[in-house]
């Protein structure tokens, strides 16, 4: 936009070097804020929280999880598939957990019982009766903060079962297990060993 009003001559090309050394700051500052974003929001909660409306939105309410024993976090590839797969062992007893609404209607069009939700706010949480029903928390995210923002928010609402994460790469391992994640799969790493295991276990069957 800048660059366009200089060349219609709104603004002179000496404002359009400012206005880009301003826009770049701006880039570095948010990625410093993005990376303490969860550490912030806590040290700051109680004073944000008088900012906030005293009218909840539609999908803020307090959350019903029914007779769920097992919470998916995180509806993507690996988490649909861990959903399918403890649902095959546990019908019934599974609830996932996402906080894009298109991919919420999505799983749910097709059979599963999935609620809309951010997982990495805490007060998600405190509307989720989990410290007393739930027996496995599985996080499916992509990012490595929000699982550790998720571990914290639930450990702070009293949850004592067992949680289990997704990591790429061992410093995101040991970093979940640090937080306290109580079981940690490295998807790179274990995928391959897994990916072996099926083809064999297919060639056996076949012969």
């Amino acid at each position: 936009v800048a660059a366009l009003a200089a060349v219609q001559g709104w603004i002179s090309f000496d404002w359009l070097i400012v206005i880009a050394i301003a826009l770049s700051l701006s880039f570095v500052v948010a990625a410093s804020i993005n990376r303490r974003s969860y550490g912030l929001h806590d040290r700051y909660r109680e004073w944000l929280v008088r900012w906030q409306s005293s009218q909840r939105l539609a999908f803020d309410g307090a959350i019903d999880i029914g007779s769920a024993r097992f919470l998916v976090v995180g509806m993507g590839g690996v988490g649909e598939g861990a959903y399918r797969s403890v649902d095959a062992m546990h019908p019934g007893q599974v609830l996932g957990v996402d906080s894009d609404l298109d991919k919420v209607e999505a799983t749910a069009g097709q059979g599963l019982n999935v609620i809309r939700g951010d997982p990495s706010d805490a007060d998600f949480w405190e509307r989720v009766n989990a410290a007393h029903c739930v027996e496995q928390v599985m996080l499916a995210l992509p990012r490595v903060s929000t699982s550790i923002a998720v571990i914290a928010a639930l450990r702070r609402t009293g949850y004592s079962g067992r949680i289990a994460a997704i990591a790429r790469y061992p410093d995101e391992v040991h970093a979940l297990e640090r937080a306290g994640a109580d079981a940690v799969f490295n998807i790179y790493s274990q995928a391959g060993p897994g990916f072996a295991s099926h083809v064999l276990g297919e060639a056996a069957a076949d012969s």
